[in-house]
């Protein structure tokens, strides 16, 4: 089993507006992202399926992606009602 790990740039973000432009872009979301939390699953759920076109990380059946948050207690100062969605 391999692991791809992605380094999520958190200090971008302040808002939910922010939270899913950072996504879109880290993970390459389609231009179509719905920009909601249940866009984020969809395109989440297809980290394994290249062909689906719904992210430009891939992982293959089986592997791993572990998103890294670095300074996780200041981006829950900063974004206190993000984290508790």
């Amino acid at each position: 089993m391999q692991t791809t790990v992605v380094t999520v740039p958190i200090d971008r973000i302040a808002d939910w507006d922010s939270f899913h432009s950072v996504f879109k872009e880290t993970l390459g979301f389609p231009d179509f992202y719905g920009r909601n939390m249940d866009a984020w699953i969809d395109c989440m759920t297809y980290v394994d399926d290249p062909s689906s076109g719904m992210t430009a990380i891939f992982v293959s059946n089986g592997d791993l992606l572990t998103l890294r948050i670095d300074n996780a207690q200041d981006f829950q100062k900063r974004c206190p009602s993000s984290i508790r969605h």
